[in-house]
Parts: structure tokens; sequence; C-alpha cells
């Protein structure tokens, strides 16, 4: 069979070959005639010359059935051509790779294909045989299904993947069918077809990176590295060694992306990546979780200090200057750090209090790391309770109330404003603004409850005017409220639907407000002071570059912060506190700005004030005066005016 398939590999050889059949039968046909007619001495004539009719009927016929038997070998032959053409052809121009193989496993017939797949011509595969061009074990690592090169051999049928050599000693991932042919004239030979997969095998690994690595970073994802964790807990547990997870989150990196852009953004986040990587041991997992938080699984950890170590190395290695397409940066990092069993019996577990400590180390101070503690649990419990409550209490409108601290002339005793300050209560237990303020901002609920506590102080005023003339309200002003483009538009409409004359608002802001896009931060300003309303920077002198802000924007109201407030009628403060209030006093004075001094508590502190403001307007907001108070009692018993001695209510 291979012997005719190998032949007339050309179509002018197939022609010629069928000519020369048909004219060799034409010529045996003739010669056994001739042979036949002689041997029957035909026509066969009787005594006297007569012919036996009978006989030469017979004749005839017989030479009839050898004519019409020649015809129809002649017909098969023909047929049986074309049959080799067609399949040659089909081989020829085949997709897949077409390999005739006989019984010892040699290669009697490989199509342009195979040859063209492999690298070898057909007169180097005739010379080899089929079960050495397939490897045993996969180049991606692991053994294949089964033993494919004792296939050609046994002749069982198979289909799958396997792997065969090429000349230049590479390999090719294929689709591979051997079938066995049971031709019993020549022993028990077999087809195998093969089709190239590389592009399959490609795309496979394109989705498995996809589903198990980060495509920015390379990293492992959160998949993959669920995976690893889960692995590793069951190897510390039949080794009994330690485990560790480490989340680290890069601080200030929204800052980042919003002075550089995404793209100086995303390249910062890839140079994390490398140092993250050279900072652990390559049996380490280090994986992207997403954004700027990444995590890191340790296995093998000895003792609590050993990860105290490493914690310190990458927050130092951090907390550098890296080069990005814009310029140069700088980052720094908090760590959270949990320790298998104690911290969480699974990765989920590890990973949600890694977080926890995270978050933690960012409130003690950006840069540092912080080990996990039920205490921290319970922390995070409490919170997520408060949160809860705000939501529910946003959604019905209960909870929430406004009350107002006066702020009272030092050399007067007169109330010459008040400030607006958001109060929480709900089944009878009272949150107090350090408390749900901070949770507020970080739940995205701060600016609804900013813009309630606008509209209620400006009714307020409104409603106070009566009994204090010209007393205006002092509102606050959080981050997510000032860098909303349509707070000057919110601000006007609130005056507006109250009635309340613009002059009398007075918005505090704080100078972490006002840090960077020094553009974007002054036609806020401007757009604030068009609508008639006063700015004053809250908490003066807390910041790291007040002076500056004051060149830079144009305020009305300079507040001094309590803490310079507390312990100025101490004996310490003699030589440093009431110095740094005097001189903060003469500053504001000489630009004529209004000044407020807050957290004022008791008689002392008004005593010193009054020395180191001699000649300087000053109004002072404290309990030493008045606890904030709610409206009614704002409006019916809270005094007009108070002593300008020491004497205050308790109200």
């Amino acid at each position: 069979m291979f012997n005719t398939l190998k032949a007339a590999d050309t179509a002018a050889g197939k022609r010629q070959a069928l000519w020369i059949y048909g004219c060799m039968s034409l010529v045996l046909l003739g010669v056994a005639g001739v042979l036949l007619m002689d041997w029957l001495n035909w026509p066969i004539q009787l005594q006297g010359g007569h012919v036996g009719l009978a006989v030469n009927l017979a004749a005839l016929l017989l030479l009839a059935g050898v004519l019409w038997l020649a015809a129809r070998q002649l017909q098969s032959g023909r047929k049986f051509l074309v049959q080799s053409v067609l399949l040659n052809g089909i081989t020829d121009h085949l997709g897949a790779g077409v390999m005739a193989v006989d019984a010892s496993g040699a290669i009697a017939f490989s199509n342009p294909e195979a040859q063209r797949l492999l690298g070898y011509d057909g007169a180097q595969l005739a010379l080899m045989k089929f079960p050495d061009l397939i490897l045993s074990n996969s180049p991606e690592g692991g053994a294949m299904q089964v033993a494919v090169p004792e296939i050609a051999v046994q002749w069982q049928n198979y289909s799958g993947e396997a792997w065969l050599k090429t000349c230049d000693a590479q390999s090719v991932p294929v689709e591979l069918t051997v079938t066995p042919l049971h031709l019993a004239s020549e022993g028990k030979p077999s087809v195998a077809v093969f089709l190239d997969i590389r592009d399959r095998i490609e795309a496979k690994q394109q989705l498995r990176a996809l589903a198990y690595y980060d495509t920015l970073t390379g990293l492992a994802n959160r998949t993959l590295f669920f995976d690893r964790v889960s692995v590793a807990i069951r190897r510390a547990l039949r080794g009994k060694r330690g485990l560790v997870v480490l989340v680290a989150d890069l601080d200030n990196f929204k800052q980042i992306n919003d002075s550089y852009g995404h793209a100086s953004g995303d390249e910062l986040l890839g140079l994390v990546a490398q140092t993250l990587q050279g900072c652990v041991r390559e049996s380490d997992t280090v994986c992207r979780l997403g954004g700027d938080e990444f995590a890191i699984l340790l296995e093998s950890i000895e003792a609590p200090h050993d990860v105290a170590h490493l914690a310190k190395g990458i927050a130092s290695a951090l907390s550098q200057t890296f080069s990005v397409f814009m310029g140069e940066v700088h980052t720094s990092a908090s760590i959270g750090v949990a320790f298998f069993p104690q911290d969480g019996a699974n990765g989920e577990e590890l990973l949600k209090n890694a977080d926890v400590a995270l978050y933690r180390a960012k409130e003690a101070g950006r840069g540092s790391y912080q080990f996990f503690t039920p205490d921290m649990a319970r922390a995070v419990v409490e919170k997520l309770n408060i949160e809860q409550r705000l939501r529910a209490g946003m959604q019905s409108n209960q909870g929430l109330s406004v009350s107002f601290q006066p702020k009272v002339d030092l050399h007067s005793g007169r109330i010459v404003g008040f400030e607006a300050l958001a109060r929480w209560s709900d089944g009878g237990r009272a949150l107090s603004p350090a408390q749900f303020i901070p949770i507020a901002e970080k739940a995205g609920l701060i600016g609804e409850i900013g813009l309630r506590v606008l509209r209620e102080a400006c009714l307020a005023c409104v409603a106070w005017q009566h009994r204090f003339p010209q007393a205006g309200v002092a509102v606050n002003l959080s981050a997510t409220q000032f860098r909303d483009f349509r707070l000057p538009q919110i601000i006007s409409r609130v005056l507006s639907e109250s009635g309340m004359p613009p002059h009398l608002l007075e918005l505090e802001l704080t100078e972490s407000l006002l840090l960077g896009h020094f553009d974007q931060v002054n036609e806020t300003l401007n757009n604030l002071r068009q609508l008639g309303c006063a700015l004053a920077i809250d908490d003066f002198g807390t910041g790291y570059s007040s002076l500056a802000y004051l060149q830079r924007f144009a305020v009305n109201v300079l507040k001094i912060d309590k803490s310079f407030i507390d312990g100025l009628d101490t004996e310490v403060s003699q030589m440093t506190g009431n110095t740094l209030v005097a001189a903060i006093l003469a500053m504001a004075h000489a630009l004529k700005l209004d000044i407020v001094a807050e957290g004022v508590e008791h008689a002392g502190q008004l005593d010193v004030l009054r020395r180191l403001s001699l000649g300087v307007a000053i109004s002072v907001q404290g309990y030493v005066f008045s606890r904030p108070v709610a409206l009614r009692e704002l409006l019916h018993e809270l005094p007009i005016q108070f002593e300008p001695a020491s004497n205050h209510i308790e109200l």
C-alpha cells in the first residue's frame, strides 16, 4: 500500500503511469485473443468445409468474456490511480501533518505539512522512526498523560496533545491522533495525524496569566495569592512552621496620581513591585491586591522579630524618591502584619486582619508597621457599627443635630458670632465629633453631613438675628466639600433658600485643605469671596507652612488653635506659649485679620489673653463662657452679653 502511495508523486508521473498501464493491458488482451483463437482453431470448420455454429459461438463467447474481464481490470486500475492522485492531492494540501507508519515504527510516508512543521524533508523522515519524534515529557514540565512513544508499536488509538521534536532540537506542541489500520496483508500499519497548536498553547498561557497574575506589575494577583496561602497553610500545619501575611499600602498615592498623572502612577507601582520583590526571598510570594495595596506571603518564619526586621526594611526601601516619567516622587508605605494561626485560620482572615493592622499603622503615623492585635479587631467592629448607624440615620433624617458655641469679644463680653458644630445622638447614645467625623469621611458621608449642617446653620443664623443682630455663623468645610467644584453654587443656593445675608457666613478651612494645586484652590477661594462670605483658617499654627498660606491666600479670620491656649496661665508657658501667642496676635493685627482664640476654658487663660492682646481686637470661644448649645437654648437662655470679667454661665 505504502509503495503505491509513494509512486506517482507528480501529476505527469501519474498520467504517464496510467497511459502505460492502459497500453500494456490492450497489448496483453490482443495477445491473449490471438492465442485463444489459434488454440481453438477459430473459426472451426466441420467436415466438408462447413463451420460448426455451436462450437464457434462458444469460442466467441469465451473470447468476449475474456475481453470483458480485461476491460473491468483496466477500469479498476484507472479508478485506483485516480483515487491515488486524489489522496495525494488531499494530503499535499492538508493543513495537518500526516504520517504513515509501518509495523516497525518506520515512517513510510509524510506529507508536506508534516515536513514543514518538523523541518525535515521526506528523505530524512523515511530514515526515521515515528516514536523517536515524540517527547515523553512536556517542555512545560510534567509527564504526558500516556506513554506516547509506545503508541505506534502497540497500535492503540490515541487522541490528545503531544510534543514532537523538530530538526533544530526544538519541540512543537501538536494535537495528535494515531489510528491503526487493520490490513492483515501488510502487518499492522497506522496513520498519525497532527495539528500545530502553538497558538492554542499561547492563548492558554495568556489566559492563565490573566487569571493568576497582575497585568501591570507581573506580580501574583489576589486569586493566586489565596491559592498559595492555602498551600502554605497545609505545609505549615505539617511542619509546624510559622506563616505570616503582610499588607503594604502606599501613603498619599492618590495625591501622586492627581499631581503626576495615572501613567506616572502606574510606573511607580511597577517600581514598588520590583522593590518589594528585592526585599523578600525567592520562595516568598509578593502580590498586588489592587490599586496601591500589596500583600506578601512569608513561610518558615521562626520568630516575630524576624518579621519586624523585614517590615522595617520594606518601609525603609519604599521611603525613597522614585524617578517616574513626569519627574521624581517621594513616597512611603504603611504595613500591617498578621500571623498564622493566632491571627487567622485561612487566607481571608489573615488578609483581613493584616488590613486592620495596616490602617492602625496609618493612624499611628505613615511609613510605619503594626502587628495585628484583638483590640484592633474590636475597634474595627466598633467603627463598622458607627458607620452603619450613620448611614441609617442619614437615610431616616435622624441622629444628626447642630449645636452652636458663641464667640465672645474678649474686651467687651459681647457675643459677636457662633460656630456651628455637628453632633450625633441616636438610641440614647451620643457620639463625639472625634468619633464619627473621621468615619463619615472614609465612608463618603461627610459631604451630605456637611451640607445639612450648612443648611441648619444658615436657617439658625436668620432666626437669631432679632436677639443677636449681625452675629454671624462659622461653618467648617471638609476636604470633600472643598474639592467639590460645585461648592460655590451649593453655598449660593443654600444662602438664597435660607434668606441669610452672605456676609454673615464664615467658612472655616484647615491648612491641609490648601495643600497642593494652588491654582485650583485659589479659584475656589475667589469664587467663595465673590459670594460675600468670610474665610477663616482654622487650627492656625498646627500646619507646616502657615505664614506661606497667609501670604498666598487672602483670608479674613485667623483662629488660634487650642494647643496654644492650653497652659497659657502656667509657669512653663510664660517662657514659650505666651510668646508664640503674642507673636500670632501681633502678626494677625498687622495683617488686619480678625482673631479668634478657641478652646479657652478658664479665667486664668482669659487674663493672659487680655494682657497679650492690648490694642488688638480678639474674640474668644470656649467653655469659659459657654459650651455648644442647641438653637432653642441660644434663643431663650443664653445672655446677650457676658461681663468682661471671668464670670461665665453653666447651661
